[in-house]
């Protein structure tokens, strides 16, 4: 069985507790990838989605393009809301198309924001058939914040 798990980062709260998972399911004979949109560690085994210059420079996009429908609210808190917009960025195609190429048997998505997967890639990932499972680190996924 082969799993993929994606997950913004591969540091942080969310992104530590990703790794150890992968980390142990490699150790048990686990056919585990994690895909990160910003790779902090020097694991071999996770792989970072950008590796063209022109997929790095949108993946540094990414973060402030998703954060742009948040300039209309003036009093917010700035590190709080991730809006995850289907239109703010653009769907992630390298994504979908490395998550193709890799083949996975089940899918399970950890902390996803900064633009690194939006409303339109989950539709879009939904939609190739693969079973998919959310650990949800903490309550963005369902209060955006």
């Amino acid at each position: 069985m082969r799993i993929l798990h994606l997950s913004t980062t591969d540091d942080g709260g969310a992104g530590r507790a990703c790794v150890r998972l992968h980390t142990a399911l490699l150790k048990n004979g686990v056919d585990s990838i994690l895909l990160v949109q910003n790779k902090k560690g020097d694991s071999i085994q996770t792989i970072r989605l950008a590796q063209s210059k022109l997929q790095k420079l949108i993946e540094k996009l990414r973060p402030a393009l998703s954060a742009l429908p948040l300039m209309l609210y003036p009093k917010r808190h700035k590190d709080i809301f991730s809006p995850n917009l289907a239109f703010f960025p653009p769907r992630n195609k390298t994504l979908l198309k490395t998550i193709t190429k890799l083949k996975p048997d089940v899918i399970h998505l950890h902390w996803i924001e900064s633009g690194f997967i939006n409303a339109s890639d989950l539709r879009a990932i939904s939609k190739l058939g693969i079973p998919m499972m959310w650990s949800l680190h903490d309550a963005n996924p369902y209060t955006g914040g």
